[in-house]
């Protein structure tokens, strides 16, 4: 009983380290981009300014979880996509505790208390005159268990996918058989509305292509 209180305890405190690790993460990403948009405020306003050496910031000491080269991208206020923006942060989060948990499972003392992990498969959205076109990289998942929801401006997709992993020896005799299991929950916020009743789908060698045309704004 000891020692599953401790473990217990341990895997909260993993968690709650996480956790803060992320919302750590992304106001240091906010506080950037807010202390850009001054620049360029500024900079507008009193075309001076310019001519004036930019103060030194104190280097900030590096962190493993966090994409250095996505923070210190140069900001552009004409080419920002808020939209590209929220995704690439919902990917970096979903991928840091990927990661985390990835280890969870592969550990031998902690890996049975993850039955059915999460994973989060890429998903990419390209915008045409007409429609929105939406591609997901899932292998190995069975097309008659994907749910695709729309409602307002937001696409949902869930799945799961289901793995058989075999081990022989040198023999041929089978000393492993595991069946692994795994399952995703994706949302995307489109630009504009969309016409529900003509969305398609199509899936082909691994790739999930949904197609939503544009709604019909005249």
């Amino acid at each position: 009983m000891y020692n599953q209180s401790n473990v217990k305890t341990t895997i909260l405190i993993v968690l709650v380290a996480l956790l803060v690790t992320a919302v750590a993460a992304q106001s240091y990403y906010l506080f950037k981009m807010h202390g850009e948009m001054q620049k360029i405020t500024g900079t507008q306003s009193n075309p001076e300014s310019k001519h004036l050496p930019e103060p030194t910031l104190p280097q900030a000491t590096a962190d493993p979880w966090i994409d250095h080269d996505w923070l210190n991208a140069p900001f552009d206020p004409d080419a920002w996509n808020p939209f590209d923006e929220m995704q690439q942060m919902q990917d970096r989060m979903n991928s840091i505790f990927n990661s985390a948990f990835g280890r969870f499972g592969k550990s031998s003392r902690f890996g049975s208390l993850y039955h059915e992990p999460a994973f989060s498969p890429k998903m990419d959205m390209r915008e045409e005159e007409d429609r929105y076109v939406i591609r997901m990289d899932v292998p190995g998942i069975d097309e008659t268990k994907l749910v695709i929801q729309v409602q307002d401006q937001t696409v949902r997709v869930q799945g799961k996918r289901e793995e058989l992993v075999e081990e022989s020896d040198k023999g041929g005799r089978m000393v492993r058989r595991e069946r692994k299991l795994g399952q995703f929950d994706r949302s995307m916020s489109l630009p504009g509305p969309v016409n529900q009743e003509k969305l398609t789908t199509s899936y082909e060698s691994g790739i999930l292509t949904i197609i939503l045309p544009k709604k019909d704004q005249s």
